[in-house]
């Protein structure tokens, strides 16, 4: 029996502000069946009693199927007279974004029930803010993060859940180290193995806060902004188990959002590859990437005759080196790697 959910958007906001006495949080909800809607606008947290201190949050979500819009800010000040000075004063402001999905894979020539793998890829463009001062101790500081989570349920492999997080963090104590510069990811996930024609469920979160704390005579403010966006790019390889890549797909999903759209590698840079021997036992071969590029890693035991054989799975890069370990043998060994073709 599998378990399918309609296709829909939803957002989500909590906030929480506290400062000595005052104690005020608020949260709301809601869903649209019109993807394209925006869903809660602009929420604030009032300021608390001139004689705590003052706080004020703000942020917004917007949903589509595809892509999630947020932003979240956060300040607090607690006055240099509060009693008791020991209360710490803190705030934050987070709000969450959802959109799910049922999704189908299909391919011609692929038989119902035949086990497909997919790699997706997904785009964060974000920046963070903060000050903290006033105070020269670590209670008074700034910390704007965002997190993003990808789930499917396919009945293949249960639940697949994959996860990235960004933060920075701003101290009145010590110089903080530099935060992320305003950047565009490109993330790659790790690959999904669905069924051929089987319907499965997809749900991508993501949640930007901005928490802030203090003590009396300190201030602190923070910002996570992912109002740009949270982007479901498309796919950049399909895959059969024995490795043969798909050029020829279709996903449909209730939505009616194109999951499936094909990415391209962004250079044709040949990869160099290393060798490393962490210990008598085990090799290491790495190489440099490109994003979206797949690899094929091959070896052989002579070097100039005989066949390559591929060594473990398809990979595809994301931009950063990727390194695998293998057991030394005793035989002598070469390797080479080799750019596939992306869809």
């Amino acid at each position: 029996m599998s378990l399918t959910f309609p296709a829909g958007a939803v957002s989500e906001v909590n906030a929480g502000y506290s400062a000595g006495s005052l104690i005020l949080d608020i949260s709301a909800s809601g869903s649209v069946s019109d993807p394209s809607a925006a869903l809660i606008g602009t929420i604030l947290i009032p300021p608390g009693p001139g004689a705590q201190g003052s706080g004020s949050g703000k942020g917004s979500a917007n949903v589509h199927h595809g892509s999630i819009k947020l932003y979240a800010s956060n300040s607090i000040t607690a006055n240099l007279s509060l009693i008791p000075t020991s209360i710490d004063r803190e705030s934050i402001v987070e709000f969450h974004g959802i959109f799910y999905d049922t999704v189908t894979v299909t391919a011609p020539g692929v038989l119902g029930g035949t086990p497909i793998i997919i790699v997706p890829v997904i785009s964060t463009d974000y920046s963070f803010n903060g000050s903290a001062s006033g105070v020269t101790d670590e209670a008074s500081h700034a910390a704007p993060s965002f997190g993003i989570t990808v789930l499917r349920n396919t009945g293949v492999d249960g639940n697949d859940y994959q996860q990235r997080n960004k933060s920075c963090f701003f101290s009145a104590a010590f110089p903080s180290a530099p935060c992320p510069f305003p950047a565009l990811d490109t993330w790659v996930l790790a690959p999904i193995t669905v069924l051929c024609g089987v319907p499965f469920d997809l749900s991508v979160n993501a949640a930007a806060a901005a928490g802030v704390r203090t003590i009396p005579g300190g201030s602190a403010s923070s910002g996570a902004d992912l109002s740009s966006t949270i982007n479901w790019l498309g796919v950049a390889a399909v895959t059969l188990t024995n490795q043969t890549v798909l050029s020829d797909y279709t996903f449909a999903s209730e939505s009616g959002f194109n999951y499936g759209v094909k990415l391209q590698a962004v250079s044709n840079a040949a990869p160099t590859l290393t060798l490393e021997l962490p210990d008598p036992e085990t090799t290491t071969i790495c190489w440099p990437t490109v994003p979206l590029q797949i690899y094929r890693l091959e070896s052989r035991t002579n070097l100039n005759v005989g066949s390559w054989a591929m060594v473990g799975d398809l990979v595809v890069g994301d931009g950063s080196p990727i390194c695998q370990g293998y057991p030394i043998t005793g035989s002598a060994r070469f390797y080479r790697v080799a750019k596939v073709p992306n869809p």
